[in-house]
């Protein structure tokens, strides 16, 4: 009896930590060359926000950063990334993750 309950409760223990680690996944942060107004914004936000793995877009003119924080268990790879941003007329210096 104790051998199953301790089974139970680690198998749970599992799946409750599998399902945070997915839920609570980093942003990730691209530097663009070419962000210099609200317009530039409104189109970058407009793009990714067709993406399905994407839930929403930040975008800082100060900063000249966009942020994209993705749905769970959801990926969106860097070549995407950048060439979305390049079709527009943007440059990519750096994509963190």
């Amino acid at each position: 009896m104790k051998t199953k309950l301790l089974c139970l409760l680690l198998v749970s223990l599992i799946l409750f930590s599998t399902s945070l680690i997915a839920e609570t996944q980093k942003p990730i942060t691209v530097k663009v060359k070419g962000l210099v107004c609200s317009f530039c914004a409104q189109g970058i936000k407009k793009k990714f926000s067709t993406f399905d793995a994407v839930k929403s877009v930040q975008v800082s003119l100060e900063k000249k950063t966009v942020v994209l924080e993705l749905n769970p268990d959801k990926t969106l790879d860097d070549k995407t990334i950048k060439t979305s941003l390049e079709q527009a007329g943007y440059g990519v210096t750096r994509i963190e993750r």
